[in-house]
């Protein structure tokens, strides 16, 4: 398509839109538009599946109502552009500025074009600002949206089953009666963020910041959400939720938790996500870490002095010398781990917990399993 076909169809376009005489819908269907520069363009209503606006500048672009299914918005600058009711299933957004756009009632379901078998079928927002942005009533199921930044964003009635929110800064997001069932929410900012009557069931908001989070009335039946975390100082959520990030990534962001030597005695930090953490010598004292994933975790020489670590898992993990007197271990897991190298494949070498010389008198030990833990020189009153 020239550039002079183009402004003739955009203008057809408007008087379609207006209802005037002359005038017909646009059909940009698989057109190649990738870097195109046209602010405040009006495609309301107009087909355009599967349309490669990547790298294009379109601020304040009307795209309400339009059939955008598969199209590709990749770095692409659509702030405040409106997509209200707009089909983006399975639409590309991956590092897109777009900031005060409104995407009320957007449907970004999955899909994917039968002539593009390869592309993703979820909607992509990975890495994508949308601060300000309006999600309301969005349907973002399943969609990709980890690192994106949504400060302030109404996300209110939307629907994001199993949406990926992995590391996405969602500082002040509404997110009232949204449906956020299984989905990850893992290393999120939720600082003054509202899930007033959300649907959170099996959830997974491990390591999240939970600075003035407001969950009233919210359903969070097999959610993973370290409550305990909100009482903890800001700095120390920030480090928590960074190692969160590294773990998930395989190290490829955030920065792995060093907390050795750490006074943290009483602190609740149920539901906490500590796999690989340096917690060597640190003073966890009657602290909680109930349901606590602890896996190869470095925790030589800790004091777990009448800690709770009720179902915790610290398989590989090494809490040689450590004081785990009158802790509460019943349910604990603690079996070897698989070691992996930096590519992620299996070394074929296991590690198992570590136990050695470690006190453990007095410790509750119902329905828990020592048995492949290395107990050498351990202090117990019973064999475990």
């Amino acid at each position: 398509m020239t550039p002079q076909e183009f402004i003739e169809t955009i203008k057809k376009h408007e008087l379609f839109v207006n209802g005037m005489a002359g005038g017909s819908r646009a059909d940009l269907r698989e057109r190649d538009l990738s870097k195109l520069k046209h602010t405040y363009l009006n495609l309301r209503g107009a087909s355009l599946v599967g349309v490669d606006f990547s790298g294009a500048e379109l601020a304040g672009a009307d795209f309400s109502q339009s059939d955008l299914f598969g199209a590709n918005f990749e770095g692409a600058d659509v702030t405040e552009s409106n997509f209200e009711r707009a089909d983006l299933r399975g639409v590309r957004f991956g590092n897109a500025r777009m900031s005060f756009a409104n995407l009320t009632g957007a449907d970004l379901r999955p899909g994917t074009l039968d002539t593009r078998p390869k592309s993703s079928p979820n909607a992509n927002f990975e890495g994508a600002t949308l601060d300000f942005t309006n999600l309301k009533r969005a349907k973002l199921s399943e969609a990709n949206m980890q690192y994106a930044s949504l400060k302030k964003v109404d996300a209110s009635f939307s629907t994001m089953m199993r949406t990926n929110l992995r590391g996405a800064d969602l500082t002040g997001v509404n997110f009232e009666s949204a449906r956020l069932q299984e989905a990850n929410l893992t290393g999120t900012n939720l600082t003054n963020a509202r899930f007033k009557d959300a649907l959170l069931r099996n959830t997974d908001v491990r390591g999240a910041i939970l600075v003035d989070v407001n969950l009233e009335g919210a359903h969070m039946q097999g959610a993973r959400i370290a409550i305990g975390m909100a009482k903890l100082p800001p700095e120390l959520q920030a480090l928590l939720r960074d190692h969160a990030l590294w773990v998930e990534s395989n190290g490829a962001k955030g920065a792995r938790a060093d907390l050795s030597g750490q006074l943290l005695a009483e602190a609740n930090l149920s539901e906490c996500y500590l796999s690989g953490a340096n917690l060597r010598g640190a003073n966890l004292a009657g602290a909680k870490l109930n349901n606590g994933t602890l896996v190869l975790a470095d925790m030589r020489d800790v004091n777990l002095t009448a800690a709770d670590m009720t179902r915790a898992d610290i398989s590989g993990a090494d809490l040689s010398g450590g004081s785990l007197r009158a802790a509460r271990l019943d349910g604990v897991i603690a079996l070897p781990i698989e070691l992996r190298g930096a590519d992620g494949r299996e070394t074929g070498q296991k590690r198992r917990t570590m136990l050695a010389d470690a006190d453990l008198r007095e410790a509750h030990t119902g329905a828990v399993d020592l048995s492949e833990a290395d107990l050498t020189g351990a202090k117990t009153d019973t064999d475990l």
